[in-house]
């Protein structure tokens, strides 16, 4: 290969896989669009000076330490990458229906949130068995949300009860796992040139999500700090070392 490269700007798409041990990965997925992807390295030193020249000056430098980090601002909030942040797990939930969810004690101007969302076919009745009429006694102020608003009740006896159907959903928990470490490859290009690189993390496992903002007055991202682990497989080739590797494929 004799091209040079002096100019960089790269740009690339990012795949996790899960690893397997011995040094084999799982099969991968793409994290969808990211921003900035950076790697830092940093060394601990124990750094010994003289007492002898009068100067004291350097005279050993010994390494005590390595870490190597990565920080991804990715743009896609999907279920999985979500995950990674927030060490949870995710399951998918079909959609029911509900019959006799009873309502807390309640006035006009409060809300109810409903054990589901995505609802459909709902009717409120109370608790003898009169039924309450949409935008007269109650209004549905978000569907998705679950989210109903009471208006006047004034002719019902509580507690009041619902009945409707849900659709399905992928739910996902907080703090209930601590993620496995996952191989990183970049597929990355060059747009100085368009030449190629892949790079490949062996062992990457990321901190639970430092920060998630909720509400966005802009186009929002999640940032997902991480540690490289040494793969004790790999490192046994010099070739490949023990944290990850580059091939410059132009």
């Amino acid at each position: 290969m004799t091209t040079v490269r002096k100019d960089f700007s790269r740009q690339g798409a990012i795949y996790l896989a899960e690893t397997l041990g011995d040094g084999k990965r799982g099969d991968a997925r793409w994290i969808g669009d990211t921003g900035t992807v950076s790697l830092s390295i940093n060394e601990e030193q124990e750094v010994r000076k003289d007492n002898y020249t009068g100067q004291r000056a350097t005279s050993v430098v010994v390494r005590t330490g390595l870490e190597i980090s990565i920080e991804m601002n990715i743009r896609y909030a999907d279920a999985e990458n979500l995950a990674l942040g927030l060490h949870g797990k995710t399951k998918t939930i079909a959609g029911g229906s509900v019959t006799d969810e009873v309502f807390p004690q309640t006035e006009a101007g409060r809300v109810i949130l409903l054990e589901h969302g995505a609802i459909s076919s709902l009717v409120i009745s109370d608790n003898g068995g009169k039924t309450l009429s949409e935008n007269t006694h109650y209004r549905i102020r978000s569907d998705k949300g679950g989210v109903i608003e009471i208006l006047d009740l004034a002719s019902f006896t509580q507690p009041l009860k619902a009945n409707y159907t849900y659709g399905g959903s992928k739910n996902l928990s907080v703090l209930t796992v601590k993620p496995k470490p996952v191989y990183l490859l970049m597929d990355s290009i060059n747009t100085v040139d368009n030449s190629r690189e892949r790079l490949h993390l062996y062992k990457v496992e990321f901190a639970p999500l430092a920060n998630l903002g909720l509400i966005d007055e802009s186009l929002g991202e999640i940032t997902l700090q991480g540690k490289c682990l040494l793969d004790s497989v790999y490192q046994q080739d010099p070739d490949l070392g023990g944290y990850g590797k580059i091939e410059l494929l132009d």
